[in-house]
Parts: structure tokens; sequence; C-alpha cells
């Protein structure tokens, strides 16, 4: 969407972040200026000085508009916005990714700083000239947390398909289990942390690996998790048959050559990587997890849901996958000619220039 809004030369269009890091700065235009605040995204001091300096960038920006994503990220930008005193020149659209009751509740801190934080979004949220969520069940969720009335936050899904995914989705993908298939290979990404519960997948291939040992499994991604999430497949007896290589800058690739894609999460928002996968012609797994995975397959029309956490409905959907290949090729199919559409770029773009007209 940067890259879209900058393509325009009336446009000027910047990115803020807490520190200019992560795999996907070089995905942004040269038109993009990136303003560095020189901070630790996670140290909660620096959350605190991240008002102050984000204040001081909008007073010499001076945007027309701010978008914002994330609890920790739309609290922080309300208050700056208050500390700038730019006024009503400066508009602010924040946006929730996921469930927040989750996201508090999760978090590893202090209960009086969860309690901060809670009160924060009821008082801040309200102050917002727009709130944005990308799935309708978190409509009715950040109403009830934020008291905002449901009629107040809009719905945008995430601006997902693209041209140039369906480019990256026909080369090749640099595994070689992938480059020379000779087995039906599952495949899942994610950073390696809790909430994907990896474990999970882990224990369902295990299971089905009983009855399918030509499987093989690949884990994309990076994260805490790792050397649990080894020990875990050590035990379980399936390290041959999985492999763990890290982020890829090119998942596509390997979307479009698996045979399944599972997702495990406990929970989402909108899982991009669910939207990704059918769009580049892979079969889905999914749990029915809060939220999005629902949403997204339409009670199972487009691909297999199970229950959170069930080992044995995974083992059983991803063999039921693998025995009839024709029927979930064509909920993949289905998707891509009936939903598809609805995860566009091009969609997201038109709703959020609506924001700003």
């Amino acid at each position: 969407m940067a890259n879209y809004f900058s393509s325009d030369p009336k446009n000027k269009v910047s990115f803020a972040l807490m520190s200019a890091m992560g795999h996907f700065l070089n995905s942004l235009d040269l038109e993009v200026k990136v303003i560095d605040l020189g901070l630790k995204p996670f140290a909660i001091l620096d959350h605190i000085k991240c008002i102050f300096r984000l204040a001081k960038a909008i007073r010499q920006e001076r945007p027309n508009f701010i978008i914002t994503g994330l609890p920790a990220a739309n609290i922080t930008l309300v208050a700056a916005k208050f500390l700038s005193c730019t006024g009503k020149k400066t508009k602010i659209i924040i946006s929730e990714r996921g469930p927040t009751l989750i996201w508090l509740r999760n978090r590893k801190n202090h209960f009086l700083l969860k309690l901060v934080l809670r009160i924060s979004i009821i008082i801040l949220y309200r102050f917002a000239d727009q709130v944005v969520v990308v799935s309708d069940f978190l409509i009715r969720d950040l109403s009830k947390i934020a008291f905002i009335p449901e009629q107040r936050i809009k719905r945008i899904y995430n601006p997902v398909i693209t041209s140039a995914l369906i480019e990256k989705a026909n080369q090749n993908a640099n595994h070689p289990w992938l480059l020379e298939k000779t087995t039906p290979v599952l495949l899942a990404a994610g950073r390696l942390s809790s909430q994907k519960n990896f474990p999970l997948l882990l224990r369902g291939f295990a299971a089905a690996y009983k009855e399918r040992p030509d499987m093989r499994l690949i884990i994309l991604g990076e994260g805490p998790e790792r050397q649990d999430l080894e020990k875990v497949a050590s035990e379980l007896g399936i390290t041959d048959a999985i492999s763990i290589p890290g982020f890829n800058e090119n998942p596509y690739a390997f979307f479009s050559k698996a045979d399944i894609f599972v997702l495990s999460s406990d929970f989402e928002g909108l899982p991009t990587v669910l939207i990704e996968a059918l769009a580049s012609g892979c079969s889905v797994v999914s749990t029915d997890c809060p939220s999005g995975p629902d949403e997204i397959l339409e009670g199972g029309k487009y691909g297999i849901l199970i229950p959170v956490g069930d080992v044995e409905a995974l083992k059983s959907a991803i063999l039921d996958v693998l025995s009839d290949p024709e029927a979930a090729e064509k909920r993949t199919k289905d998707f891509q000619a009936h939903k598809m559409h609805e995860f566009s770029a091009d969609n997201a773009i038109k709703e959020y220039g609506k924001l700003m007209g």
C-alpha cells in the first residue's frame, strides 16, 4: 500500500519505525521515506520514549493521515498526536490485526501493566478518527474490549493478493524436497512462537506419518521456539521427515509446490499465509481459531477446519486431503474463482483511499 500511494508524485509517504530493521525493509520503494526512531521495539521504557519521539516526527512531517496497527502502536500514536499539537490537520487511523483480549491475556506483564493497557485502549481509541480491523470477528471483539460502537469500526481485509505474489509463486522453491518432488510435502509458515502452536502441527504430522511414512514437512520461519520444536520432533521420531530452513523471502514458491498448507495457530487476526497459500494453489488445513480462518474458508467451503489443539483431527484432515486430492484441488480453485478478489491489494487500497478521501 505504501508503494502504491508513493507512486503518485502528489503523495508523500513515510514509515516511522521504533527500529528500522527487518526482512521487509528492502520491499519499500525508494520514494518511501523511513524514519528510524532509534528505540528497542519490546522495551517498556522505549515505548514511553516513543510517544515523545513520534510526536516530534509528527510536528516535523505534518502528515494529513497516520495509519498504525497493533494495540501498543495504536496507544502510542494517539498519545503522540496529543503531544504534537497538530490539531485536526493530522487525522489518525488505528487498526487491529488480532483479538485484543487475547493479546492482553498472553502478555507476560504484571497485572497492573495489563490493567493500564486495557484502560488506555478504552480511553484513547475513541480519539481516533477511524478504527479499522481486518476481519468481521474483530469488529465484535474490539467493540466489547474498547467500548466502541460496532458501527464506528470498519473492516478492511489485508492487501494480500498482488501480481507480484502470483509471479513469485511460479518461481522455483529453493528446497530439495520441492525441486525434485517425489513425495507428498506439507508446509507451514510463520514466526516460531507459541501463538502458532507448531507442536500441534508436529504431533498431528507424526500421527499421520505412521500411516504415510513417505510424507515430508517443511516449516518456514524463525523465532524463539526453534530449539523446543527440534526437541519435540526428536521425541516424536520425525527429525528426518521435517525441515525448518528458517525465513524465506519467497514463501509463495513453496506454497505453489506443496501438497498441503497447515495453519496450526491458537489465535490469529486474519492469517495472511492462509490466503497466500490458497492464492498460490495449495490446499489448506487450518485450526478454527479466533479469528480469520472460518471467515476466509467460509466455514470449510474452501479448506478443512479442525478444532484448536486437536491432534487427532489434524491427523485425519491431512490423510483426507492426501487420499482425495481432486476434492482438495476443487476447494482451492473455488476459492480462487469466488473469494480471492476480496483480499486483493486493489480492494484494500480502494477502501483505505475512501477513508483518506
